[in-house]
């Protein structure tokens, strides 16, 4: 498990290590019990840029709701940020 000091450098490295092509970077914040954002960045391990960078915002406080952003993101990531 990384500390909040982990650069993206070195999860880049360790990344490339496991043999993977992509790194999923992002953070979620709850900004009341009705509104969240996300934001995630997927990164090329190849050529360390990012292949996408998006700001999402989700509302709902339920268990569906939050697997209805998590479905989104991953549709996303899938049909528009993996080439």
């Amino acid at each position: 498990m990384h500390g909040a000091r982990t650069g993206i450098a070195e999860l880049s490295r360790e990344a490339k290590t496991a043999g993977a092509n992509y790194l999923l970077i992002g953070e979620i914040h709850k900004m009341s019990t009705l509104v969240g954002w996300a934001k995630y960045v997927l990164l090329d391990i190849r050529t360390n840029k990012p292949t996408c960078d998006r700001f999402i915002t989700y509302r709902g406080d339920t268990g569906e709701a939050w697997d209805r952003a998590a479905r989104f993101v991953a549709n996303d990531i899938e049909k528009n940020c993996i080439p």
